[in-house]
């Protein structure tokens, strides 16, 4: 089998202001980084927050011929993947390439899409060994690499409590999460309960909570409304509910002394490793994909028992109603010891923090050229080109779906877009 040079066709919902799109932004640092060759495509499927962030703006391309080299990587999660097979059919080039994806999922069992789209994939790059383990027990016969995402150095943060809102003295805690992640699984209540919990009000600390695109989910507004009766009833938490750029959200970080994340399921735990980059001590659950770069000397870490899933999106609702599967409750007892004695303790906070900064700064700096050097590899092995043909009959029979879908909505729009794409190819593009 012929393909294009080794290079990356790379989509990424790029723009986005969410913790899969700022995933997507660290491993397209790191590729150029390693100075590999790169194409960029924007991947937009909905609303304001996937148009937040132009870092890569200059990068991007919407030709066929702006896609030439020889693998596909997809940062994106299944659905969000073959809604691009669907959707842009004529700018998805399948055949001559090597599929890659990197997935984040948070539950122990896949979604049956889920399961067909990494099956047709030539390599599944997980993020974390919690994912890792997902894929190779849902999806017999997938080749994975472990493929910890690199956070690039963080620039200097200035802390600022007065442009937030926050107490000028005192120890502060910070919960921060994106409402479109479902707020059952971030588990703001548990944080909240616990805070409230370890402190009896003579303290002076605070609890600040950052709300990340609360206003473009509605279906999550019950539960924002709730968040505010619990700050309108206690001046001790504080909600932050404003988009933020990533200095600012930086600066946010820097004013705050202790990061609390008492989630469920984390595929990654993206604010959990800023946070230690930038030396504060995290106090976390110890379950799902954190458990990558936090142990027990760099955070604290809370234990926890395995429940049923009740969660507020409905494809975890589904596959949980599917496999009746379980994650992780964390014991508020355990995490109110730890906030007790993080306050109590600033030699323990302190310690906590310079190791988490040291080991977050040790993750960036080790060299994964290695990873790079193991995913061609791969692709080049005689059992991958053999069978890449099987996997991406799949794909090109999706693509194929999405194009008389486009046809029986619109023929004027079809062949307009046929048209553009063979007039991209005559005028030199790269053929896919």
């Amino acid at each position: 089998m012929s393909i294009p040079p080794f290079g990356f066709n790379f989509f990424a919902h790029i723009r986005g202001n969410f913790g899969l799109a700022a995933a997507a932004r660290h491993t397209l640092a790191w590729l150029l980084s390693l100075r590999q060759l790169v194409c960029l495509r924007d991947v937009d499927i909905g609303d304001e927050r996937f148009r937040q962030d132009h870092t890569y703006d200059s990068m991007v391309t919407s030709r066929p011929s702006g896609l030439p080299f020889g693998v596909n990587l997809f940062h994106l999660n299944p659905p969000a993947l073959d809604y691009c097979l669907g959707r842009d059919w004529q700018l998805l080039p399948i055949e001559r390439r090597m599929n890659l994806t990197v997935p984040f999922w948070e539950l122990p069992s896949l979604p049956p899409l889920w399961r067909d789209v990494l099956a047709a994939m030539d390599l599944v790059l997980a993020p974390t060994r919690f994912v890792q383990t997902i894929v190779e027990s849902e999806v017999p016969g997938a080749k994975t690499l472990h493929f910890p995402i690199v956070m690039p150095k963080l620039a200097p943060a200035r802390p600022d409590r007065v442009r937030f809102g926050l107490p000028e003295q005192g120890l502060i805690f910070l919960s921060a999460f994106d409402v479109a992640s479902d707020m059952n699984r971030k588990n703001p209540w548990a944080v909240i309960e616990s805070f409230q919990a370890a402190f009896t009000g003579q303290e002076r600390v605070c609890l600040a909570v950052k709300l990340n695109n609360s206003r473009l989910e509605p279906g999550a507004k019950p539960l924002v409304d709730r968040l505010r009766q619990v700050a309108a009833a206690d001046r001790r938490v504080l909600l932050i509910d404003q988009y933020l750029s990533q200095p600012d959200l930086h600066s946010l970080y820097a004013s705050c002394d202790v990061f609390v994340s008492l989630h469920r399921a984390e595929g990654l735990g993206l604010i959990l490793m800023e946070m230690m980059a930038l030396g504060k001590a995290v106090i976390a659950t110890a379950w799902s994909g954190n458990m990558d770069f936090t142990n027990q000397d760099n955070a604290c870490l809370v234990d926890y028992d395995l429940v049923p899933v009740e969660a507020t999106l409905l494809h975890y609702q589904e596959e949980s109603a599917r496999t009746a599967t379980l994650w992780a409750n964390p014991r508020v007892a355990t995490a109110v010891t730890w906030m007790r004695r993080l306050y109590a303790d600033l030699t323990l906070r302190a310690r906590i923090g310079q190791q988490a900064a040291e080991d977050i700064r040790r993750r960036g700096e080790a060299d994964h050229s290695f990873t790079l050097t193991d995913m061609q590899r791969l692709l080049s092995s005689a059992e991958t080109r053999a069978r890449h043909r099987t996997r991406a009959r799949w794909l090109l029979q999706r693509r194929t779906e999405g194009m008389f879908r486009s046809f029986q909505q619109s023929p004027r729009d079809f062949l307009i877009r046929v048209g553009g794409t063979i007039r991209d190819a005559v005028m030199g593009g790269t053929k896919g």
